[in-house]
This record gives C-alpha cells, structure tokens and sequence, in this order.
C-alpha cells in the first residue's frame, strides 16, 4: 500500500510539473500555447548608409520653404528616417550643418555660374535670355532668399552674398554693353533691373508667377524697357 501511495505522489507530481492531465488512468499532455508571432517594427536606417552630403541636401531642400532658424537636427533625422545619432557622426553641432550648407551652395552656385559664363554664344539677346531663364528657377530664387536674410546676422554670409551679387550684375552689364551701351550706362541698368528681380522675390513671392518660362518672360519685358533706344535690334 505504501508503495502505491508513493507513486501515485509521484504521478501527481510529475503532472503538475510538465502540465499534463490524467485521464482514464492515462496522463495526457496540455495542449501547447503557440507564441504570438512579435509584430515587425520598422527600424530607423542605420548610420552608415547616410553620408555627409544627405544632411546637407536635405538642409537646402528645407530651406526652399523656411528660413534658417528653421533648420532642426530632430525634424531632418525624421525627414531622413535616421537618428540623431546618425547626424553627430557627421557634424559636432548645428552651426557647422548650416556652415555645410552655405558653403555647399555657394560652391555650387560659382560653378554653375561659371558653367553659364561659358556656354553664352550667339546674339547679345540670346545671351541675355539665358542668363535670365537661369535666374528664374523656383529653387535658386527662394534660397538665395534664405541667404539673404542670413546674411543681415551673419558679416560673412554677407560678404560672400556680395560678392555673388555682383557677379551676377557685371554679367548681366557687359551683356547690355554689347547692345550699344557705354559701360556706365550698362552698369546703370543692369544695377536696376537686379534690384527690380530681387524684388520680386521679397515682395510678391506669395503673388509670383509659378511657371519658370513666363517669370523669365516678364523679367525680359522689364530689361527691353530699360534698354529702350539701343542701337542692337531687340527680339
């Protein structure tokens, strides 16, 4: 009898421990519980596929409907789907982002101007043309904005912002030069007419014409008006 009780203890035991259910004098195992599969959870990318040059496109991209003050390392981390950390592997704070991204652009902005220096061939109005549909990219015009309004804090924005201006309107001079003009006469309208493009940009950037072609069209009827009486016949 003793050794009865003892094992039927240890059944009772054995049963308890592994979960399993006697029935009819046989031990029967609990049904298993399947886990639950886990959901997938979308992973940030890893560091190593951004580089340098992403952070910096995606501050310029940025930049063409805020302003500067506007560039934070949290709100481009979620616009690249990265982390913060991502960014601290590139830069060691936000100042030299934004330093990235003047000089990236202002790098940029002397090539393609170079780039436009050299492809200018055929009559004074042809080139003219071409100077100003280039000018009349959305992106170029809303940037240099940013730049601008930087440049008010910044001396050294402002000094390189200078210089582009002047370029741009020496160019733009020696073009209207090679219609009849003295230098200084050229000089003059060119100075005017920058003025009036800038303008456009600060004060009817809400109102601005969207379409690239006829922005470059209005601001070709403005210069024909300016180079009034010239020798050269106009388009």
């Amino acid at each position: 009898m003793a050794g009865k009780k003892a094992t039927k203890r240890s059944v009772r035991s054995s049963t308890e421990k592994t979960g399993a259910k006697k029935t009819g004098g046989s031990v029967k195992k609990a049904p298993v519980r399947k886990a639950k599969p886990r959901k997938k959870t979308k992973k940030k990318a890893s560091r190593s596929r951004l580089e340098r040059g992403n952070w910096v496109e995606a501050g310029l991209t940025h930049l063409q409907d805020s302003a500067v003050h506007d560039i934070r390392i949290d709100l481009l981390a979620r616009q690249l789907e990265v982390t913060k950390g991502s960014f601290y592997s590139h830069f060691r704070h936000r100042d030299e982002l934004l330093e990235a991204i003047f000089d990236d652009w202002y790098q940029s902005s002397s090539e393609r101007f170079l780039e436009l220096m050299d492809s200018l061939k055929g009559t004074a109005w042809g080139k003219i043309r071409k100077v100003v549909q280039n000018g009349a990219e959305r992106r170029i015009l809303l940037v240099d904005q940013v730049f601008r309004e930087w440049g008010r804090v910044d001396p050294q924005v402002q000094e390189r912002m200078a210089r582009i201006d002047q370029r741009r309107i020496d160019l733009l001079a020696r073009l209207i030069e090679e219609l009849g003009f003295k230098s200084a006469q050229a000089k003059q309208r060119a100075t005017v007419f920058y003025g009036w493009a800038l303008s456009q940009v600060y004060f009817l950037s809400d109102r601005w014409e969207k379409d690239p072609n006829v922005r470059a069209e209005q601001a070709l009827e403005v210069l024909r008006i300016l180079t009034e009486g010239t020798k050269k016949k106009r388009p």
